[in-house]
């Protein structure tokens, strides 16, 4: 059983952790409407939009569920 001090230390690396998953998720949002501007104004191809918006969604998708949920869940928990 892990002692209340290291529960602590735990919880507030998640906190950081959750912090830097949702400044990626921002960051996710910006590059993607950047690359729908790109496809737009044909700077890109529509293709490539298509290949690159995948990607980042599916990046953002993973941080959402995976990462900043079981974070928060372990924070709960502490909490």
């Amino acid at each position: 059983m892990i002692g209340l001090a290291e529960a602590g230390k735990a919880a507030k690396k998640r906190k950081r952790e959750i912090a830097q998953a949702e400044k990626r998720i921002a960051e996710l949002d910006r590059i993607f409407k950047r690359i729908y501007e790109d496809d737009i104004s044909g700077a890109i191809s529509h293709e490539r939009f298509l290949k690159l918006s995948a990607e980042h969604e599916a990046e953002q998708k993973e941080l959402m569920e995976k990462e900043v949920q079981a974070d928060r869940e372990v924070v709960s928990t502490y909490e």
